[in-house]
């Protein structure tokens, strides 16, 4: 990131969540490491945890996705996608290590991919032109769902998991035949090839590898032999097809060897049925383990120990992670861009206020602005943009804490001193205001100042700067019309007006009709690549119609999220989604389709301590989960944990907060993150 663009507001190279902590990824084969597995849990990740927690005040976090996946993932077939989609937010969001690999005689389960692109599944269907019983077998077993634009086929849901279990072993033969002769004839790519041969553990392994080119010491390999394994029975050895096995894991740990710096890669021999000799094993590989993330997360965090020092540098990339954070699904509402547009263009020196009640957008236009006013000056060079988003972060609440960072960032920006004496803010505010070399365009917003604490907003006039430069300065505020305070209510908007004389520039904020709620839907659809069929577009823009008077961004966002698991297919709609009447009762459905996926009592239970709590760190929330026998006996029906540790895994929290990301609020308490709903 070039820091000083950066501090002039262009935050194209920061994500969406604040990195605080170590994510490492547990990539394994499944019945031959349940040992070491389990020993991870007793002894090494506490003592991980406390090292990162009691040296740099970051959490360390763990997922091995071999335990805690709910039935619900394996008969939809998303296991693999889980896995995948986990291994990649362990690599964006990890400060360090991002992956671990444990590899022995084993190459992993092999499943019949729960979806192939209907190109590829063609090319698939002519090459068994042949064979007419295994096309028309394969036929039935996918269907094409239209609902992208590059149409995809999924895997049916066939029968109980006996029924499956032969009908999955006579498709992956048919599968792997097929792509096969699609190779040879090179209608299909290597990778497109291999997707039907890899192993869950060999696409982990390939992903990490691809995800981590480039960045050093972010995986670590532990590659186990073990002399006597012929002696042992199918739990540590493949039986079936033998060959094939070896050699696709001899290319596995090549590529390990050939991308990995050797260093990172640990290998031992043991003899298993030696117990003396597996005793020593485990403890030399609790003990490597230890010391090879321990070494990983020195090294990271010494690169970003000066960053982590910088108090206006970490407050500035909160902002920037809420507005980026923020327009991931925003709308563009030309209207009002263009009216803020004329307002940027004009002589004015005034204020500009959007006024727009609660849900109707105003943040996500505040945060969209930060990334499009660079685009309506030829000369970006002198161009800054400074954003606050009051009330989002703990250091946000109290107004003088962001007009004092304010003022510090205007002062690096044009290297002005710091003001040895900021009593009086306001005063010193509008100061640096009139400083700013003529040459430069500043351009400062408040949003949502109704989020302000109640003194401040009884007292707007104490703090709000009402002296600007003439020409080179623009002050955009956001908030909603009026607020109750002390069962009175405040009228903001008239405070405004009297505090600026009425020399204001006002844009109102309408709350979504039904034509914008449909532009909207069209809008996200080709974000994503997908689309509806007539009549599943009838079920969402029919809510629309119902509800004009109380369509919100949030309402439109919790029924378009729904859609994205609807395929062409479906035609009959789900009684609770029709019954859905406000944002209320899209948030109660939206609730029990993740009950659904993670567990009801788990999931449920964990929105309500969250909820009462008024937030928590993940730390706290996993050891009020575990210390909940009800969520412990859901849990464990699908989870056997180590028997001198019986905790929840981290992973079914993680899983949670991943799908809930967008709903959830996370704040720095004490250089401690917390999740607030």
């Amino acid at each position: 990131m070039e820091k000083e663009q950066f501090y002039r507001g262009r935050f194209d190279e920061v994500g969406d969540r604040k990195l605080n902590s170590v994510r490492v990824f547990v990539s394994s084969t499944f019945s031959d490491t349940t040992d070491e597995r389990n020993g991870l849990i007793e002894r090494v990740y506490p003592q991980l945890r406390k090292y990162c927690l009691n040296k740099y005040k970051i959490q360390f976090q763990y997922s091995d996705m071999r335990w805690g996946i709910q039935s619900a993932a394996s008969t939809t077939h998303s296991t693999v996608d889980i896995c995948l989609q986990e291994l990649d937010s362990c690599s964006q969001l990890s400060m360090a290590t991002n992956c671990v690999i444990l590899l022995s005689h084993r190459y992993g389960s092999r499943l019949v991919p729960a979806y192939i692109s209907y190109r590829v599944f063609q090319l698939l269907e002519n090459s068994l032109s042949a064979d007419i019983e295994a096309q028309t077998f394969l036929s039935q077993m996918y269907e094409l769902d239209e609902n992208y634009i590059e149409k995809k086929v999924f895997l049916k849901q066939i029968g109980d998991s006996q029924e499956w279990i032969s009908l999955e072993n006579k498709l992956q033969l048919i599968l792997r035949q097929a792509a096969d002769i699609c190779y040879q004839q090179e209608t299909i790519t290597t990778e497109e090839r291999n997707e039907f041969h890899m192993s869950v553990t060999a696409k982990e392994i390939y992903r990490a590898l691809k995800n981590n080119k480039n960045r050093p010491r972010r995986i670590v390999c532990f590659l186990r032999e073990i002399i006597d394994i012929e002696e042992l029975d199918s739990k540590y050895r493949e039986t079936e097809n033998k060959d094939e096995i070896k050699m696709l894991l001899d290319e596995t740990k090549n590529s390990l060897r050939q991308s990995l710096d050797s260093s990172d890669i640990y290998t031992y021999q043991v003899r298993w049925n030696d117990e003396t000799a597996r005793k020593k094993y485990f403890s030399q590989f609790f003990d490597d383990f230890y010391q090879a993330i321990k070494l990983q997360v020195d090294f990271h965090m010494k690169n970003q120990e000066n960053q982590q020092k910088d108090i206006l540098c970490n407050q500035i990339l909160e902002h920037a992670i809420q507005s980026n954070l923020l327009t991931q699904r925003y709308f563009p509402r030309q209207d009002i861009l263009e009216q803020i547009k004329n307002y940027m263009k004009s002589t004015s020196n005034r204020p500009c206020v959007l006024l727009g009640e609660s849900g109707t957008g105003k943040s996500s236009i505040m945060a969209t602005l930060v990334s499009e006013i660079p685009n309506w000056y030829r000369q970006t060079n002198a161009l800054s943009v400074i954003i606050r988003f009051l009330g989002a972060t703990p250091s946000s609440s109290d107004i003088r804490r962001p007009l004092i960072s304010i003022i510090e960032q205007i002062c690096h920006i044009y290297h002005f001193d710091i003001p040895s004496n900021l009593d009086n803010v306001k005063e010193s505010l509008e100061n640096i205001f009139m400083h700013i070399p003529k040459t430069e365009i500043l351009v400062v917003l408040l949003d949502s100042i109704d989020q302000l604490q109640i003194a401040d907003l009884k007292n707007l006039s104490t703090w709000l700067p009402t002296k600007f430069p003439s020409t080179n300065f623009k002050f955009i505020i956001s908030t909603i019309p009026d607020i109750e305070i002390d069962r009175v209510t405040v009228n903001i908007h008239e405070k405004l007006r009297t505090i600026y004389d009425s020399d204001i520039i006002e844009i109102e904020i309408d709350s979504l009709n039904e034509n914008l709620a449909e532009q909207v839907l069209d809008y996200w659809l080709e974000q994503d690549h997908r689309c509806l069929t007539m009549i599943q577009r009838e079920w969402i823009t029919e809510k629309f119609r119902k509800q004009q008077h109380f369509l919100t961004p949030l309402l439109v966002a919790l029924l378009y999220d729904q859609t994205l698991s609807w395929h062409s297919y479906d035609t009959t709609p789900d009684p609770a989604f029709l019954a859905i009447k406000q944002t209320r009762g899209a948030i109660e459905y939206l609730f029990n389709q993740l009950g659904v996926k993670h567990g009801q009592t788990l999931f449920q239970r964990s929105m309500s301590y969250l909820q009462l709590s008024g937030g928590l760190s993940e730390l706290e929330l996993e050891d009020i989960l575990t210390l909940d026998d009800e969520i412990l006996k859901s849990v464990f029906v699908h989870y056997l944990p180590p028997f001198d540790l019986f905790r929840l895994p981290s992973t079914l929290w993680i899983r949670i907060k991943n799908d809930m990301h967008k709903y959830l609020v996370e704040k720095d308490i004490d250089n401690i993150p917390c999740i607030y709903l």
